[in-house]
């Protein structure tokens, strides 16, 4: 019983150890390459390229106390700090002789920096007392490309290229033993570039022949900046800042051979910066700012004589038909969804711009007869300074509720070339300074 008594003893004095006493500290500086390259001459099946960077992560249950992951070298020096570049690359070579069908292929090319969460799908997440982002004149890059210079199609392609900085997946931030601290929480990020860029370059045409309409080909362009997704009560100040940095999502698809044609493609281009949810309380101010950025996200489609054809109307969770978008552009700035606010909230967004832009363009100087669009759609938006709260509190002046946008906004959808159309939609939006109601509260 004694040997029992003293182990149990030496066990809970020694949880701690990975307790609230615990501070993580993780800094990080130079070059993180994966890249991948095939060339081929003939036809390719099933074939996955996966290129992965990965840096300063967290993935844990536990309750910590001061956390730092910081790529910020603050040693006076210009030029870049830190650099990812993920690329996957798929070529058939120079020769215009090669003929290389396509039958799934998979591109994934992915960078990550600066990342705390739980384990798993369905382990728990951590707390933090308090918790310190920063990321400084950092490039991060991921790249997929396929290129058939010879006759060729392809069906069932997908293409994802992701980048993403400052991730915190967390259950509460509790803002004890702060002292010192401008912010129990912040995520900073100043001099940023991010490229997401998709390329799919085929001779014959871009197809899925899936009766089914469970596969179909498609191109993901994503960056993400500042994103906190805490599960339940902000205990303290909260601070997003990005500052002088240009995030660009491009998807792009050629089908540059005469009678070819595309079907079922599907082109999604997002950029995102400054992300809050708290599923709780919120005790503190909360600010979000975007000052001297920009945000471009484009997607390009060129048909030929065949025409370009999406996917049909499926039917949505309420057993109505809706249409499916096949070129989707968006950009988000400022973006916050807070259950129960106590402080006050402050949204800027200063010298931003943001572009959002949709193209499908038939390759040929002139229109062919044959070249129609059918079951196709263009969505293109920007949107800044978005709030949604669950209630506010009754106390007058306790919650004090601040958006401030100056910048610019283009949103656009374009055709051009086309013949015959039939079930094409496009859609343009432009959003700055919202304050709504969480849906269903």
């Amino acid at each position: 019983m004694k040997l029992m008594t003293t182990t149990a003893l030496v066990a809970a004095f020694a949880l701690p150890a990975m307790a609230e006493q615990t501070d993580i500290t993780q800094t990080i500086e130079g070059l993180q390459e994966a890249l991948n390259s095939i060339e081929i001459a003939d036809d390719a099946t099933d074939v996955a390229q996966t290129a992965v960077n990965a840096a300063n992560l967290i993935s844990l249950e536990d309750n910590l106390d001061d956390v730092l992951q910081d790529a910020d070298l603050d040693d006076g020096n210009e030029g870049i700090d830190f650099e990812q570049v993920a690329s996957n690359v798929l070529d058939s070579g120079p020769a215009s002789f090669n003929s290389a069908d396509l039958s799934g292929v998979t591109q994934d090319a992915t960078n990550v920096l600066n990342s705390i969460g739980g384990v798993g799908e369905d382990g728990g997440l951590p707390d933090v007392n308090t918790l310190y982002q920063d990321a400084d004149e950092v490039v991060q890059d991921a790249f997929n490309d396929i290129e058939l210079s010879g006759p060729a199609t392809s069906e069932d392609i997908s293409q994802a290229a992701t980048n993403a900085l400052n991730l915190a997946t967390l259950e509460d931030v509790n803002g004890v033993n702060s002292i010192g601290a401008a912010f129990e929480m912040q995520q900073d990020g100043d001099d940023i570039f991010q490229s997401a860029y998709n390329e799919l370059d085929i001779r014959d045409g871009i197809t899925d022949t899936n009766t089914d309409d469970v596969l179909q080909s498609t191109q993901d362009a994503t960056n993400v900046i500042n994103m906190a997704d805490i599960s339940e009560d902000l205990n303290g100040t909260l601070l997003q800042e990005l500052t002088d940095s240009d995030q660009s999502a491009a998807n792009v698809a050629h089908d540059t051979r005469r009678n070819a044609e595309i079907n079922d493609l599907l082109q999604a281009a997002t950029n995102i910066a400054n992300v809050l949810t708290v599923g709780g309380v919120a005790t503190d101010a909360i600010e979000q700012n975007y000052e001297d950025s920009v945000q471009d996200a484009s997607n390009y489609v060129e048909f030929r004589d065949l025409g370009l054809s999406g996917e049909e109307p499926k039917l949505d969770d309420m057993g109505e038909l809706a249409d499916v978008i096949d070129q989707t552009a968006l950009n988000g700035i400022n973006i916050a969804e807070v259950a129960l606010p106590e402080g006050t909230i402050a949204q800027f967004s200063l010298g931003s711009d943001q572009t959002a832009t949709n193209v499908a363009e038939n390759g040929s100087w002139y229109t062919s007869i044959d070249a129609d669009i059918d079951n196709f759609g263009q969505s293109a938006t920007n949107v800044a300074n978005i709030l949604s709260v669950g209630a506010l509190p009754d106390l007058a002046g306790a919650s004090d509720l601040t958006q401030t946008f100056d910048g610019v906004q283009f949103s656009s959808n374009a055709i051009f070339h086309a013949d015959d159309l039939s079930m094409v939609t496009q859609a343009t939006t432009n959003v700055a300074n919202s304050i709504s109601t969480i849906t269903g509260e």
